[in-house]
């Protein structure tokens, strides 16, 4: 008797079932020869089905190769657009003024009197953070903590931020603006 490719993809996909639902080849051949399929045909079979199996089990490794190559990356950027920006911290305000009139994120800490400042560039604004005072006026030491955020227009930022607290207050706001005014 000869069968069609057809009917020989589902006899092998059986074979497969049950396999997995634990007969053995001998017990597979019987039911196979009970519905009057060759023996030799049913051999063959039995044969390709360990092959089908291997290149199903190729077909499956292949897919998630491909899915892993695409996948990957767009989750890398999607981490990359949704994490915090990576600041450039600089160690002194050429590199700063550099960052800020770009716009770019950056970090620059220095002094301002008796005050040391925390600035922070991002977005066109700068923000100013008082970190702490090393005065003689007990009371000034309740600026520590407290900010004030100013924008500016992309390569317009101006140095003097750096040595006012107060310089352009105008443009800025936050819970330190009231105590420099």
């Amino acid at each position: 008797m000869s069968i069609s490719k057809k009917v020989e993809t589902k006899i092998i996909k059986k074979i497969i079932k049950y396999r997995k639902d634990g007969f053995n080849d001998y017990q597979i051949k019987l039911s196979l020869i009970r519905n009057n399929y060759p023996p030799h045909t049913i051999d063959n079979l039995l044969e390709e089905s360990l092959n089908y199996r291997e290149k199903e089990h190729h077909i499956q490794l292949i897919i998630s190769i491909i899915a892993l190559i695409v996948i990957l990356p767009l989750l890398f950027l999607s981490l990359k657009m949704t994490a915090s920006p990576e600041y450039e911290t600089c160690t002194n305000e050429y590199c700063f003024i550099a960052q800020s009139k770009l716009c770019r994120p950056a970090l620059f800490e220095t002094t301002i009197g008796d005050f040391s400042v925390l600035f922070t560039s991002e977005s066109c604004t700068v923000t100013k953070k008082v970190t702490g005072y090393h005065g003689e006026d007990s009371e000034l030491n309740n600026l520590i903590g407290k900010s004030l955020t100013c924008s500016y227009e992309k390569y317009l930022f101006d140095k003097e931020h750096l040595k006012s607290l107060s310089y352009s207050i105008e443009n800025c706001h936050g819970d330190l603006r009231n105590h420099v005014v």
